[in-house]
């Protein structure tokens, strides 16, 4: 007999010593029991959100032998605290599932957990960069706190499912700028909104700060200003995407779980971002942009125009090439980027930019394009993107042939500028750092650009990219929407940090692993 994952949980597991019900959580059903193709929960802290996974990811795991799950977060130690404290405690203190489930402390690691029936659970990381996914197979992929995920490496993370034909996603994290991945994927979805009827008057109310009453707790309906339970209430769709989408706002507990001086002390001190984000689930338009248009344009020349093949790598000057790899989805381009150091004016003056677009972005004709220009030009030293082009340039170098260097570049969460990898033959860069000093040195006017219509839509990827303040990092995280490139931006980073190391304005260390973000013990 195949049990739901409701029927599941209620007959097998505990939690905190207490058998596992939902009958006074009505909200939660559909969210266990249901299983779309793609689902994204927008909740407040402390909503029950990764408690609520975490029984649907167990018991998910116990009833389908021989597959594969993965769990995804941006750091390690919010991976380990799910590992350990959500997965490990629920098969710990439920006697069912470690008699029957429980393959012993061997098979427990905290980023891989193999049951008695074969299947097998991943843990892993995805701040900055999503290396420790790669190769990973999974049936069932959860993406937790994708607010702080990068964008471009939702993609990476998407592919161990490629091959899985019944492969189910579940995303979820609390929200921050409208311009943040997360709302992205919520208005690609359904939108439900957990909306609760009045009894008194029967107007429908959809939870949010105009149900709060200050210094009166409970939920009181908008209209009448009686009082309201959400036990009655009801999922209402706002949208008609293909992404089923939850909302769970801090109010929607049961009354007796809610500290309700604590709510009205954040009603008085929050921002408004932060109340509409950490209490009620909500997009705030907090994010900032970290360079604007009159910015950019004040680095651009009033006549000068792009010059695909320029004099000045054959009249002394050194000339250098950034490339950034598209990831060959969505609104992605490949783009080239050649300069040089203009000693007289102390600038690093952009002669020319490709985007590569329809059948040009073929590697077949991409490749050989940017080896015709990048020869003309005696730039003999190209810097490269890792990421989505480890494929694409060991074909460039081939092609490029004896005399040029291919400087490949990995970004990573490092708080150094640049560090080399002896072992990987790359360097890596510390994404926020390295991003903020291009910014900053635009802001300077330390380049030189062509014209603004040469070089107008190039820049807009610059202006595509939005700044948030990660709580957890004490750092800004910089992220674009799917739908809005970012590519212009890195390949000019990626020529750069060439001429940086080149001329050397930056000396890389020797890139160490322990350096990089810290992986927990097992």
């Amino acid at each position: 007999m195949h049990l739901s994952n409701l029927e599941f949980i209620e007959r097998t597991m505990m939690l905190e010593g207490d058998p596992w019900r939902f009958t006074d959580r009505p909200y939660i059903i559909p969210i266990i029991n249901t299983d779309p193709t793609k689902m994204i929960l927008m909740a407040g802290r402390q909503a029950e959100k990764s408690t609520s996974l975490s029984g649907k990811h167990l018991a998910h795991a116990c009833t389908t032998a021989h597959k594969t799950s993965l769990y995804v977060s941006p750091t390690m130690v919010q991976t380990s605290v799910y590992s350990k404290k959500k997965i490990d405690a629920a098969i710990e203190q439920s006697p069912i599932i470690k008699s029957n489930f429980y393959p012993g402390p061997k098979g427990m690691s905290v980023t891989e957990k193999k049951l008695k029936n074969d299947h097998t659970m991943y843990f892993r990381s995805a701040h900055r960069t999503a290396d420790t996914i790669r190769g990973i197979s999974s049936d069932r992929t959860f993406i937790d706190e994708i607010q702080d995920i990068l964008t471009d490496n939702i993609p990476i993370i998407e592919e161990c499912s490629s091959h899985k034909p019944d492969a189910v996603f579940a995303y979820s994290g609390t929200p921050k700028s409208m311009a943040n991945p997360i709302e992205f994927y919520w208005r690609l979805g359904t939108q439900n909104e957990w909306t609760v009827k009045c009894l008194h008057c029967n107007h429908y109310n959809m939870l949010g700060i105009d149900c709060i009453q200050l210094d009166n707790p409970g939920l009181w309906c908008e209209r009448c200003g009686r009082d309201i339970d959400p036990a009655h209430g009801i999922w209402v769709a706002h949208g008609s995407g293909e992404i089923t989408g939850y909302r769970l706002p801090q109010i929607i507990l049961p009354k007796r779980y809610i500290n309700w001086k604590r709510l009205f002390v954040k009603m008085r001190e929050y921002t408004t971002a932060t109340l509409m984000n950490e209490v009620f689930g909500r997009s705030y338009d907090s994010g900032i942009k970290p360079i604007t248009q009159p910015e950019i344009h004040a680095c651009c020349s009033e006549e000068r125009r792009f010059e695909e093949i320029s004099s000045m790598g054959h009249r002394g000057f050194e000339m250098f090439a950034g490339i950034d790899w598209a990831a060959g989805t969505g609104n992605c381009f490949s783009v080239l980027h050649i300069g040089y150091w203009d000693t007289s004016v102390n600038k690093l003056v952009i002669t020319f930019a490709k985007r590569y677009m329809g059948n040009e972005a073929e590697p077949e004709l991409m490749i050989p394009d940017m080896v015709r220009i990048i020869q003309a030009n005696n730039a003999h030293l190209v810097g490269v993107d890792y990421g989505f082009g480890f494929g694409m340039n060991s074909r460039l170098e081939a092609a490029l042939g004896p005399g040029y260097t291919v400087a490949v570049y990995m970004h990573g969460a490092s708080k150094n500028y640049v560090t080399y990898s002896t072992k990987g033959k790359h360097y890596m860069t510390g994404r926020t750092v390295v991003m903020s000093d291009v910014f900053e040195n635009i802001k300077k006017r330390a380049f030189s650009f062509p014209c603004w219509p040469e070089y107008q839509t190039f820049a807009q990827d610059f202006l595509n990219i939005d700044a948030e303040y990660n709580e957890k990092t004490g750092r800004m995280l910089y992220n674009h929407l799917p739908t809005n490139p970012d590519d212009s931006f890195h390949s000019l980073l990626y020529l750069y940090v060439t001429f940086l190391i080149r001329t050397k304005r930056r000396i890389p260390g020797v890139y160490k692993e322990n350096e990089q973000e810290e992986q927990p013990t097992t």
